[in-house]
């Protein structure tokens, strides 16, 4: 058996001498590796990037983008996104994509008007479903 680690360490510094910010700032996560997985691999980049301050949404957006890109395989895009119920783009026709990107306009439209009844100015989601209907004639 061999012994192993992974080390994740963040330091920054600032020079401005205000109250709000910390001079200094180190962050070091350390974990055995000898028997991690690829899911406990991923969690813990995932605790590390949301510790020196990324957002859930945008590391999400990172992994997406890793997994499916122009640099992988399509087949194994294709396995991954039926293993997790995902549906490609490229599964529909170009017609399909174009109806169902209406749809979700339309309803991002009705939902915002429902939420916000008394707003006489129209909102994004409502001007986004306004212009795609103006396209479509």
């Amino acid at each position: 058996m061999y012994k192993a680690t992974i080390q994740l360490s963040y330091t920054s510094s600032s020079d401005n001498a205000c109250d709000d910010i910390l001079p200094e700032e180190n962050i070091k996560m350390e974990v055995p590796a000898e028997d991690l997985n690829i899911h406990q691999y991923f969690h813990l980049f995932n605790r590390f990037l949301r510790s020196i301050g990324f957002f859930d949404y945008s590391i999400m957006q990172g992994a997406v983008q890793l997994a499916f890109n122009d640099m992988r395989d399509e087949k194994e895009m294709k396995k991954v996104a039926d293993e997790y119920g995902l549906i490609l783009e490229e599964d529909f026709p170009i017609e399909e994509n174009e109806k169902l990107r209406s749809e979700v306009l339309d309803l991002k439209a009705k939902l915002s008007r429902f939420e916000n009844p008394n707003n006489p100015n129209y909102t994004e989601e409502e001007v986004e479903a306004i212009c795609a209907e103006a396209m479509k004639s």
